[in-house]
């Protein structure tokens, strides 16, 4: 896994990219059903009972038992197996990631959190396993770059509620110090590296009270 602290696990999720028994496109659900399939111990991978210690037979699966308020993803692009960096392209959405069914409670659990994620960051790779290029996309899904965090009189209002919604849609590209705006369909890319997600229901909780009550995402 990648990353650590309360709250902020990470995965790394990898399997098949540099193989080609992986038909179609290559999907974030994809990587994550393959990552919590379920797995057969056979004899040569045997598990050990601790009830009668002898080596048996089972079956294993990897589930969340929670499900965190951010979470990150990292694509393993190099392989030692190989020596070289892995460029294939892995289609990620920007909204509505639903992790409820790699939960170990199943898609139909009630819980008083969502598992719909957002993803606010991407960090990008350009080059090889030996020597490249760190560029990022970002957007503000917190509203934190507003020019005011008090409330309007007109927040109501079709048009603030609409240039809200495209300020918090507008991605950019952070290439060193260079900073542009740029259209979300060029954030899923060949080049994707680290993925940064938010949990929906927590970020519109932050939203909701920016004052400084609620726990600030970062």
């Amino acid at each position: 896994p990648l990353g650590g602290g309360a709250g902020m696990p990470g995965f790394a999720l990898g399997g098949g990219l540099a193989s080609g028994r992986w038909g179609g496109a290559m999907t974030l659900e994809a990587c994550l059903r393959r990552f919590t399939s379920l797995e057969r111990l056979d004899a040569d991978n045997s598990w050990h009972c601790a009830t009668c210690d002898a080596p048996r037979c089972a079956r294993k699966r990897i589930a969340l038992w929670r499900t965190p308020d951010l979470l990150i993803f990292a694509l393993k692009r190099f392989s030692p197996l190989h020596g070289r960096k892995l460029d294939r392209h892995v289609d990620f959405p920007l909204d509505g990631l639903d992790l409820a069914p790699f939960t170990s409670h199943g898609p139909t659990a009630t819980t008083s959190s969502p598992h719909t994620y957002s993803l606010f960051a991407v960090v990008n790779h350009f080059g090889s396993s030996g020597y490249g290029h760190y560029t990022a996309f970002v957007r503000d899904l917190w509203g934190a770059s507003s020019s005011s965090s008090a409330p309007r009189e007109d927040d109501d209002d079709d048009d603030d509620v609409a240039e809200e919604r495209r300020r918090r849609d507008q991605w950019y590209r952070c290439d060193d110090a260079v900073v542009t705006p740029v259209d979300a369909s060029v954030v899923c890319s060949s080049a994707a590296y680290v993925l940064f997600y938010s949990r929906d229901a927590a970020r519109a909780t932050w939203c909701d009270d920016p004052s400084g009550d609620a726990d600030r995402p970062l």
